[in-house]
């Protein structure tokens, strides 16, 4: 299943921050996640307006792939 995290926004609202999405070794079969961070989103959340000038370069990007325990 993959995992969804919001983060606090101002007057009690919870933004959408990150969803995370796990693949099995081949890198195209979407899987279960094995091992997810503690998440929590209510049943509404709250989605600014988007702008491209948002995208840069220093946008962290987590890829997360398995690894033999």
């Amino acid at each position: 299943m993959p995992g969804v995290q919001c983060r606090d926004r101002p007057f009690g609202k919870k933004q959408l921050y990150q969803i995370y999405l796990c693949v099995d070794k081949n890198g195209e079969t979407i899987i279960d996640c094995p091992k997810l961070p503690k998440l929590h989103c209510p049943e509404e959340v709250l989605f600014h307006p988007f702008h491209t000038w948002m995208l840069n370069a220093t946008s962290p990007a987590k890829i997360m792939l398995p690894t033999k325990a």
